[in-house]
């Protein structure tokens, strides 16, 4: 086994390999950057827009509006909440408002409760924004689906390379078998050649590869 990796066609195509793995790599992390950032810069949009509209909407409005957002959220990847002015809870899927500014901008939390779960955790984009009476409204967006992104980006460069890295082995180990053969037919000849068999000529093939310039030589 040492042997093979020692091979100069092997060692060649790892170095293929190698190089095209950090190639591959840095384009799959390109195209997840750029996906990643354009699902927040929209969802970081779409709630502070929602959020503007919806600040002088009476309480049972907003309940009403709340209720019915949360229901539609089959995926549960939404927030919506008002807080009263002393920041404790009227109504929503939310606990307790986020550490954020509220100042109708979108901020991002790290770690933010599952509704409905107590252990879970996710990344979110909170935006929370003061009304006239003192409550505080509070709209949010989890962030999973961009880490579903990230797994189906990992998963495909993972299809995407090892076939890669299997067909470069087995053409390095191809074309390191065959020099292998090569070498030993010419050293066999040479010790025929050595132990008294002066007509017999190492053997040359069609190429003009190094060891058959060498072989043509030494004829």
């Amino acid at each position: 086994m040492l042997e093979f990796f020692r091979s100069s066609a092997v060692r060649v195509a790892l170095v293929f390999v190698f190089v095209t793995t950090v190639a591959t790599t840095a384009v799959f992390g390109l195209v997840y950057f750029q996906i990643g950032e354009a699902n927040e810069a929209r969802n970081r949009l779409i709630l502070e827009t929602e959020a503007a509209k919806s600040v002088n909407r009476s309480v049972d409005e907003l309940k009403t509006a709340f209720e019915v957002r949360l229901t539609n959220d089959l995926r549960r990847i939404d927030y919506a909440a008002l807080f009263d002015a002393n920041h404790k809870v009227m109504f929503g899927n939310i606990a307790a408002l986020p550490a954020i500014p509220v100042d109708g901008k979108s901020h991002f939390i790290a770690a933010t409760p599952v509704p409905g779960s107590d252990n879970r955790l996710e990344p979110a984009i909170f935006v929370a924004r003061q009304r006239s009476d003192g409550t505080v409204m509070l709209l949010g967006r989890s962030l999973l689906e961009t880490l579903a992104y990230g797994r189906i980006v990992k998963r495909a460069l993972v299809a995407a390379l090892a076939p890669m890295l299997l067909l470069a082995l087995a053409i390095g180990a191809y074309f390191a078998r065959r020099s292998s053969r090569r070498l030993t037919t010419i050293h066999d000849a040479i010790d025929r050649i050595m132990k008294g068999d002066t007509d017999l000529r190492l053997p040359i093939g069609s190429g003009r590869d190094p060891i058959d310039r060498i072989s043509r030589d030494v004829n």
